[in-house]
Parts: structure tokens; sequence; C-alpha cells
């Protein structure tokens, strides 16, 4: 294991950081792919699709991203004081809550699907698509359980290069079964749901093998149990999973509000929306490698180094969202045309892009802050200060511009683009408080 208590901090955070970005951009790509696959379906396809990946599937990257947030807290702080086999003691049940969470899922997403999809705006053709996408789709969830659980650990511990290993063979199941299903088979959607299930099958079963052989000492041998770290793993993630749910009511208030425009609309808002999960997939592995040697440096007392890895990570995060948010305002009439051909979703997409690039620096400033807090597990605050962000501000900031005539629909975009830059300016102002720091694990 790296030792991330002395050295450089920036060379620690690009070398923890690289291969996750190397991942995270094969899986964008095949993202960006399937997108564009799908887009050649048809309009309603597509706005399909993007119901899907902005409601029920949205939440479902919540419960993902908490059980990888609760992992990382844990496992760095312990590995931090060189508690590795106390780790492997608690992996068994930290994959069974990981379980719990998926059956608990399932069961109310299946019983709620339909009405979930109408609520969002799928009517005729489109709900007719995305039910049969996400009656296939919601089986992912299962593989990803354990997917999720094992990736936190392994970055947890350090280990970013067997991630990108596993997220190779991901890619490939992911891009060659789109292919295979969606344009030699013509099985449409439900081709794509298909592909992802698989892929997400073997990334589960390569982790799986790896960690029955072992990671930095940590080894999943047996069904050993640690009652203390099982409770205290589900504490951090159930308040990741909050903090990430509040984040995620937001959005799908937002497409709510975003359906009564109309399909074109609502495409142009999936667009958009995987455009800046594009970003974030890049900037994501640099904040929480921050977060992971947060964790270890407070692990091993050393609460200064703590404090200005936050601020480093930030510093290269701003790497990707300065050259990111130029290149999506000067190039959106490039960039929308490119997946799909509709008049209506590319005039709705490229203003859409150009009011939310300047606040993609404030989204990487908030993402680093969090990822940090989320390292040194201090979730709570967090979670208020998503609420704050995302909802009171977002919403607020709609009801005034509908006030206003003039602005009309583009009063949608500039609410989110100006709650994105509160977000990263009261994540700024919890960090200078040093308050994240105290939370014992």
């Amino acid at each position: 294991m790296s030792e991330f208590q002395a050295g450089d901090l920036k060379t620690h955070i690009i070398k923890l950081s690289y291969p996750m970005v190397i991942g995270n951009f094969l899986l964008n790509i095949a993202a960006a792919f399937e997108l564009f696959l799908v887009g050649k379906i048809s309009l309603e396809a597509l706005a399909a699709y993007s119901i899907a990946q902005s409601s029920i599937l949205a939440l479902w990257s919540s419960v993902h991203g908490a059980l990888i947030n609760g992992a990382l807290a844990l496992v760095s702080r312990k590995c931090g004081a060189r508690e590795q086999k106390t780790i492997s003691e608690a992996l068994p049940g930290m994959l069974a809550f990981g379980m719990i969470l998926f059956v608990a899922f399932g069961i109310i997403s299946y019983a709620l699907l339909g009405p979930t999809l109408r609520f969002f705006g799928a009517k005729a053709e489109v709900y007719t698509l995305a039910r049969d996408y996400m009656d296939i789709m919601l089986l992912t969830c299962l593989f990803m359980t354990f997917y999720s659980v094992m990736l936190g650990t392994a970055r947890g511990a350090g280990d970013s290069m067997t991630p990108l290993k596993i997220v190779g063979v991901l890619m490939f199941l992911n891009v060659a079964l789109d292919i295979v299903l969606m344009v030699f088979l013509k099985m449409g959607i439900k081709g794509a749901a298909i592909s992802g299930v698989a892929s997400y099958a073997g990334g589960a079963i390569c982790y799986i093998y790896v960690f029955r052989k072992g990671i930095n000492g940590i080894k999943l041998d047996g069904f050993k149990w640690n009652t203390p770290l099982f409770k205290t793993y589900a504490e951090l993630t159930v308040k990741s999973m909050v903090q990430n749910f509040t984040s995620d009511i937001g959005n799908m208030a937002m497409l709510k509000v975003i359906s009564m425009y109309g399909n074109p609309f609502i495409a142009a808002f999936g667009i958009v929306s995987r455009l800046v999960n594009f970003l974030m997939q890049f900037g994501w592995p640099i904040s929480n490698s921050g977060g992971v040697i947060v964790g270890q440096n407070l692990g091993g007392k050393k609460n200064d180094r703590a404090i200005a890895t936050v601020m480093e990570s930030f510093k290269i995060f701003s790497w990707v969202t300065v050259p990111t948010a130029i290149v999506f305002f000067i190039f959106a009439k490039n960039i929308i045309p490119f997946f799909t051909t509709d008049a209506g979703t590319i005039h709705y997409g490229v203003d859409y892009l150009m009011i939310m690039a300047p606040s993609l620096i404030f989204l990487g400033l908030g993402m680093t802050m969090q990822s940090s807090f989320t390292g040194a597990g201090s979730i709570g605050m967090p979670t208020v200060l998503n609420i704050l962000s995302f909802i009171v501000v977002r919403f607020g900031l709609i009801a005034v511009f509908a006030f206003f005539a003039a602005v009309r629909e583009a009063g949608v975009y500039w609410a989110m683009s100006l709650s994105i830059v509160f977000y990263g300016i009261i994540n700024l102002y919890f960090y200078m408080t040093k308050k994240w720091m105290n939370k014992e694990i």
C-alpha cells in the first residue's frame, strides 16, 4: 500500500487518481456510444432512456455511490491505522448490508415503476420503451451491489489499478454487447438493458475473484463477521445515501418540471446530464482520491496534512473542470448535434450546455470538499448542504424566474447553474470551519 502519510501530496493524488480517470474515461466512452445508438433508434427511445436514467436509475446511483463512500471512509481510516485484518473481518458484513439495500430498493422500485415513469412524463410509446428498459435494467442493481462495495474497499486501501483492470472488462463487455444486441440483433432499448446487466455481472465476478486472493492485506476469506464494523458501515452508508438522495430528489423534481415542456426538452436534459456526468466521472476519481488520503491521514493523526490534501485535490480537479467548461461553452453547437438530429432538442440542448458550462468549476469545488468530508467520515452536514443547494436554492430560483416572461424555459437552466455555484461556495465555507475532521470511526 502506498504511504500516504508522507511525501508529496500532488504525486499521491495523481498516482491514486489516474487509473480511475482512465477507467471512467473508458466507461464514459461506452456510455456515450450507447447514448449515440439509442439516439439513432428514435426520439421516443431517447426520451425513454433519459427518463429512466434520470429517475429510478439516478436513485440507484445514489445507493451505488453510498456503498462506495461508506467503504472508502471505513477502509481508509482503518488502513491509516494499519488495521487491514479488521477490514477483512468486516467485508462479509459490508456485502451483506449491500444486499439488504438492494432487496429493499428492488422491491420498492418494481412496485412503483409504472407510476414513477408516468409521473416523469413517459406517455404512450415513450412509456412502453421506458418500461421495457427498466424491467430488465433493475437486475443491474444486484451485481452493482458487489461491484460497489469492493470498489470502495479497494480504493480505500489505496489500490486503483485493480479497479482499472475490472473497468476494462466491464467496458469491453458493454460496448461489444451493445453492438451485438442493438446493431446486429435490432433489439433496441432492451438490448441496452441486457448489455448493462451482463457488464456489471462480469465486473462483480472479477471483484469476487481478486478479493478471494487479497488486495493490500484485505481478503474475502469465508464468512467472518465483525458486528461493530457492520453497524459502522451501515451508518456511514445510510448517511451517504441520504446525502445523495437529497441531490437526486432535486434532480427528479427538475425532471418533473422539464417534462412539462415535451419530449425535445426531456431529451436535451438527458443529453446535457450525460455530458456533465462525463465531467463528474473524470473528476470523481480525483476528489475521491483526496478523500482516501484525507481518511488515511486522519487515521494516522496527521490533521494538518489532511487539510492540505483537500485544497490540493481541488487544484488538480480544476485541471479538468476549467478546460471542460471552456469546450462546452464554445463548442456547444457542435457537441449537441452529435447525439440527435431533432431541431428542438438541439436548440434546447445548446442553450442548456452553454448556461451550465461556467458552473462546472463550482461543481468541482463542491465535489472535492464533500469527498474529503466522506473520507473523514463526516457525512451528516453535507446532507444539509445538498438540501440547501439542490432543493431550497434551486427551486427558489425557478419560482423567481417564473415571474419573468422573457426568461421562459431558460429560467430552468439558470436555476440549475446558479444552484451549483451556491453548492461549491457553501461547501468551501464548511471546509474552512474544520468541524468535518472531528468524526471518530
